[in-house]
């Protein structure tokens, strides 16, 4: 027997003597409230995706466990377990290997609000996009930023600070802005904030508006016409926003692309200053090209990696797959969004399913963009939208399931929202 047929024969007998005492009542409880999609077009939920579909705005329309904290543990953390009076812990169910990839499947929106809590260093347990928070002070850097797009097409930015208070901010001196075809979006993309979280940048028909959050001072970049609607940020050093030193006026640089909308093509690196620095190719690869999958939203690489390992970073991203899946109870899905990870060596593949739509509460389709790695490899970040908004976490190649925060706030079915975190974890 070789070693990978070795070891998912243990992941399967493994997984098996997890889930058997949980997973069959709350299957068969999901199965007679569960409206599955039976094409891949979407939707009775209205979501609205926006730059050339990478930014997500929301409107209303396990083997081993892993760690239990962003530190890490010289000791492997029990199983959640029930709360007395609470029922069982939601968790992920394997519903084994497909198109090349181990499927996992998640709960229904509902479970969420029953997930265990982990804690992140400067998220608080809810996020509060309210008109009248305090305007933001020069020399705080951000953890998230968020745009909400009221019906009467008022913007306002609101920044959760690194001291997990949240900071309103000043965003008068830019103009509502449209695609060439006059389709409007939020000035924020799901690309606006650094990963280092020292900048935020705003995009307007023929510029880029870059606000450094240290100093207060915003900074133009002229771009051609459209083109800035494809900016997005890039690591320019190894060290930035780790150590918990304040990040460097030049750590993180922005890639703006010549042609927007190409998926793989060359574009000009400038530093936030705007002073232009060179040419670079960006290459798209698909990370899961067995299920023809439809990437979403930003594609997370997990900064630490790249150091710990020669294969280079962690990956994930939001997709939606042109394949049938099949859930642990053996039904056949097809239409269903999915996050993706790919490990350090670029070839193993976990995917976790997030079943949308069906009924009030629950999920959006496009619903849930990565938001990030926690400190490293093991644990993925993402977002779970719909009429409640919750950012959880998964261990990624098991059946744990975090509650991370909740963003509040907002209206649905009033108004669009979208967010770019910052890199979490040791910063």
């Amino acid at each position: 027997m070789s070693e990978q047929s070795l070891r998912d024969l243990l992941r399967d007998r493994a997984a098996e003597v997890e889930e058997a005492d949980l997973a069959g009542a709350a299957w068969a409880r999901a199965r007679r409230t569960r409206q599955r999609r039976v094409t891949a077009v979407a939707s009775a939920a209205v979501v609205a995706v926006v730059a050339s579909g990478a930014a997500v705005v929301a409107t209303g329309g396990g083997d081993g466990p892993g760690p239990t904290s962003p530190t890490p543990q010289t000791t492997t953390p029990p199983v959640p377990t029930a709360t007395a009076g609470t029922g069982p812990v939601p968790h992920a169910v394997r519903a084994g290997r497909q198109h090349g990839a181990e499927i996992w499947w998640a709960p229904e929106k509902s479970a969420e609000v029953a997930l265990p809590v982990r804690d992140v260093d400067g998220v608080p347990e809810t996020i509060d996009l309210s008109a009248g928070a305090p305007p933001h002070r020069p020399g705080m850097t951000a953890t998230a930023a968020f745009t909400v797009l009221a019906e009467d097409g008022q913007e306002r930015v609101v920044l959760l600070g690194s001291d997990a208070s949240t900071y309103s901010l000043d965003t008068s001196r830019l103009d509502p802005v449209a695609d060439e075809g006059g389709n409007r979006f939020v000035s924020l993309g799901d690309q606006g904030l650094a990963p280092d979280g020292r900048h935020v940048f705003f995009r307007q028909v023929s510029s880029l508006e870059v606000y450094d959050l240290m100093t207060g001072k915003w900074t133009s970049i002229d771009t051609p016409d459209w083109v800035a609607e494809g900016a997005r940020w890039q690591i320019e050093s190894a060290a930035a926003g780790l150590g918990g030193e304040p990040p460097a006026a030049d750590a993180a640089t922005i890639w703006v692309p010549e042609v927007l909308g190409e998926e793989d093509g060359p574009g000009t690196v400038y530093r936030p200053s705007g002073q232009g620095l060179r040419t670079d190719w960006i290459a798209h690869y698909d990370l899961w090209e067995a299920a023809g999958a439809e990437p979403y939203g930003p594609q997370a690489l997990d900064p630490l990696g790249i150091h710990l390992s020669g294969f280079g970073p962690a990956t994930a991203q939001q997709m939606f797959p042109t394949v049938e899946l099949v859930d642990p109870d053996g039904a056949r899905v097809m239409g269903a969004d999915v996050v993706v990870t790919r490990d350090q060596s670029f070839s193993n593949l976990s995917v976790l399913v997030l079943p949308f739509g069906g009924a009030d509460g629950a999920r959006w389709n496009a619903c849930c963009p990565v938001v990030g790695w926690l400190g490293g490899p093991e644990t993925v970040l993402l977002e779970s939208h719909g009429n409640e908004w919750r950012v959880l976490g998964w261990d990624v190649g098991t059946r744990r399931l975090w509650r991370v925060t909740e963003v509040v706030g907002w209206v649905p079915g009033q108004d669009s929202v979208v967010g770019r975190w910052a890199a979490l974890g040791p910063r």
